[in-house]
């Protein structure tokens, strides 16, 4: 914590690049019957800070069934400072960018012969903040575990993931940690294409925020009851989407300029640069969103200098631009 906090006082240079860069991993993972009955999952994990800023806040474990619930009482534990290095020049002489720690999760010794997904995150931000805009997980690590029937151990496996998705795939490190972090789902094991609910979907994961079935929408082209209702009603609360000549267009892709404005409502992101994309004037509508994915580093744009502000985004992209809006957050 004093290191971090030196850190901070220090002068640094404004033309460094900040790169925030965590890994999370768990091994000695073993899950079975306790001699006290119940049902135990154990693992050691580690949280290490690779990147050039220093990172604080919470370590989190969770056992969930299919629906998502969460089984057993599960693990927390706020970290209050990961070192931007492996500097060992403190009193214990010991590596204070890295955290490791025991754990144990305690479940019903009945527990149902089926396969679980265990979800290892860790969640950026004070312990006393609550807002949505700073309190969310940045990297995560999910496996399974399943049970057989009648059996008094548990096999912990690597969670599948999304088969139309290959590691050759230039967002795929992206895609991966949406999907482990639970604010990319897929349908029937595949990534798939993107629209506007989905992309909607994603942001609302990101920051935590649920669909609130209090949340209205005066469309033409969606009622209250359809599919997504509840999802666009919220998004539109909160200003990740917006109508489109009175239509939400649901299944409409979402343009790079509609992207850039999600965001940074979402994120209530700021940024200013002196810099500019040729495409996208001060009078351009969406002018202060563009430039403030610009200056943090959330988008370069193209080589030409251009954004293509009318251009769809892909949902890969899409992906490509929530890590990089979490990650330039935490900073």
């Amino acid at each position: 914590m004093k290191h971090s906090l030196k850190w901070v006082a220090e002068k640094h240079n404004g033309y460094v690049p900040r790169r925030y860069n965590l890994s999370l991993y768990s091994d000695g993972v073993q899950s079975y019957v306790a001699p006290s009955g119940k049902f135990v999952f154990y693992s050691i994990v580690t949280v290490k800070n690779n990147g050039n800023v220093p990172a604080r806040g919470t370590l989190k474990v969770e056992i969930l069934d299919a629906n998502d619930k969460v089984v057993g009482n599960g693990h927390e534990r706020y970290i209050p400072g990961l070192a931007a290095d492996s500097t060992t020049n403190n009193a214990d002489q010991k590596d204070i960018s890295t955290h490791t720690e025991k754990h144990q999760i305690s479940m019903p010794g009945n527990l149902a012969a089926r396969t679980y997904t265990i979800r290892t995150t860790f969640i950026e931000g004070r312990a006393d903040r609550k807002n949505a805009d700073e309190k969310f997980a940045t990297i995560a690590e999910i496996k399974t575990l399943t049970r057989a029937k009648g059996s008094n151990k548990a096999t912990i496996a690597s969670a599948p993931f999304f088969s139309d998705v290959s590691s050759s795939n230039g967002a795929y490190y992206d895609i991966k940690n949406l999907y482990v972090l639970g604010i990319v789902k897929g349908t029937n094991g595949k990534f798939n294409p993107q629209g506007r609910l989905q992309a909607t979907e994603m942001i609302l994961r990101a920051l935590g925020i649920p669909a609130s079935s209090s949340a209205t929408l005066n469309a033409s082209d969606i009622k209250a009851g359809d599919y997504g209702y509840a999802v666009l009603a919220t998004g539109l609360r909160y200003g990740t989407i917006s109508l489109e000549n009175g239509k939400i267009n649901a299944h409409q892709p979402m343009t790079r300029a509609a992207m850039a404005r999600a965001l940074v409502n979402g994120f209530k992101l700021q940024g200013y640069t002196n810099n500019t994309l040729s495409d996208v004037p001060t009078s351009h509508a969406y002018f202060k969103d563009v430039l403030a994915l610009y200056a943090l580093g959330i988008t370069t744009g193209y080589a030409d200098n251009t954004f293509k502000p009318n251009g769809t985004v892909t949902r890969q992209n899409f992906a490509q631009f929530v890590k990089r809006t979490l990650y330039a957050n935490s900073k």
